[in-house]
């Protein structure tokens, strides 16, 4: 038996039963079903697979707990003793070693590997090789897919010369890209998944019922930070730096892929919004380091907020992105208390950049507009998020309203401005659409959009 830590996440009704979510380990999720005094007992073990396979839905090791007794909740504030067990065909289950769940069946044996950090994979991934060369000594690949292969790389030179491609080199080198039929595909990843990439198997897979070039882009975003090393059985994951933030590496990629091919894909709406909020808090460059580089976005972010809270509301964020699909679980609360957050999260950067700026004496922007601005894009991209009128975002927004001479710009375009929501949509236009990441000059001085936007939005 060992010790678990858990974090208390959220709570949800599966099933017409409420169940507590908690995340233990490197952010594996497990589940207590909540008693009517309170109190929290173990699901039947049927349920507990099932949430598993919807929240960790990674090749992971199911550990399930055996004793059927009632746990009061200070115990889960401190560690919770679980026992590993396999599932028989009964709802009885068995004393076992640790066991995968792999496409919903039990496995015996699971891959098991040791995670590096970014300077040792790009060392590792080094060659020397042009990328064009690469591409084109590939025998796997149809020259007719390799044409939208060559279309990114030009993009990535284009608009990303600084960008190291070691990592993209090294996996492009035995790349396959391989298309499968819509029930086989639906059956092996799932039925929202269009393609994925998996990176130890060097491989692209695709639903054929789409068309490749809609979504090879965003796949091959994953190939520039994401790479397993077979002959020394090593991975490097961004999301592994802390074990989770699925979702904002894949709104990050969104992003990425979007602006570099100057396109606009619907997938991970929730995830991209994440991911420009953040830009908008701590600066897109700040961002992007923590994907192409060395950067961690948990420290980032706790310059504004305690690191533990930070954690959880990425957790939170991730297992939005697993049940957004699920229609027996109801996530209408971890999504307002993720839009709280963020709201509170972008007031306390705002006020932090904006005195810090007006103390060096920067007079030649206008920090009362750069902050308005800030504001107002996260709450209309909170708004496409969860698809809240801005008038309920409006409500939480007087909920955490602060007074403080930093947001008076703000404070009187939400209270005294006829063409409130008026503005806000044009100024989501703006950012939603913008093509590119926020520009360098103006982020050095701590806001985002500030000369783009507020020339966009005095038209």
């Amino acid at each position: 038996m060992t010790s678990k830590k858990l974090i208390k996440l959220e709570k949800i009704n599966y099933k017409n039963q409420e169940y507590r979510v908690f995340a233990e380990g490197k952010g594996r999720r497990v589940f207590l079903k909540i008693a009517s005094d309170g109190t929290y007992t173990y699901p039947n073990v049927n349920i507990y697979l099932e949430l598993d396979r919807i929240y960790n839905n990674k090749d992971i090791t199911i550990v399930y707990l055996k004793e059927n007794k009632s746990i009061k909740k200070q115990l889960l504030r401190g560690s919770l003793i679980v026992i590993n067990v396999a599932l028989l065909c009964t709802n009885t289950f068995l004393l076992t070693k640790k066991i995968l769940i792999k496409n919903g069946i039990i496995q015996s044996d699971y891959l098991s590997y040791n995670v590096i950090d970014y300077d040792t994979a790009n060392t590792l991934a080094y060659q020397s090789e042009d990328v064009l060369t690469i591409l084109k000594n590939n025998k796997n690949i149809e020259n007719d897919k390799k044409a939208y292969i060559k279309k990114f790389i030009t993009c990535l030179n284009e608009l990303k010369p600084s960008l190291d491609l070691n990592i993209f080199k090294t996996n492009l080198k035995d790349l396959k890209i391989i298309s499968l039929e819509d029930e086989e595909f639906k059956k092996k990843y799932g039925e929202n998944v269009k393609a994925c990439f998996l990176s130890v198997e060097k491989t692209i897979f695709y639903n054929n019922k789409y068309d490749l070039e809609e979504i090879i882009y965003h796949e091959l975003g994953h190939l520039t930070n994401v790479i397993y090393f077979e002959d020394k059985n090593l991975l490097y994951h961004v999301e592994d730096e802390n074990g989770f933030g699925n979702a904002l590496y894949e709104g990050f990629n969104s992003v990425f892929s979007n602006s570099l091919m100057d396109k606009q894909d619907n997938a991970y709406i929730k995830e991209q919004c994440y991911i420009k909020i953040i830009s908008e808090i701590i600066g897109s460059k700040e961002v992007e380091k923590c994907y192409f580089g060395n950067g961690d976005i948990v420290e980032k972010l706790s310059k504004y907020v305690e690191k533990e809270e930070v954690k959880r509301i990425i957790m939170l964020m991730d297992d939005l992105c697993s049940t957004s699909k699920v229609k027996d679980i109801n996530t209408k609360e971890t999504e307002l208390e993720i839009t709280k957050k963020l709201l509170e999260w972008s007031r306390i950067s705002a006020k932090k950049k904006y005195y810090e700026l007006k103390d060096k004496n920067i007079y030649n922007y206008d920090l009362d507009q750069a902050c308005c601005n800030q504001l107002m894009n996260t709450s209309s991209l909170l708004s496409l998020a969860f698809g809240l009128p801005l008038d309920e975002i409006k409500k939480l927004e007087e909920e955490i309203k602060d007074d403080d001479p930093a947001f008076e710009s703000y404070k009187t375009l939400i209270e005294n401005d006829p063409n409130y929501f008026e503005k806000f949509k044009e100024q989501f236009k703006f950012i939603y659409y913008k093509k590119f990441f926020m520009d360098d000059t103006i982020e050095q001085l701590g806001f985002e959009y500030i000369a783009e936007s507020n020339a966009e939005y005095n038209k």
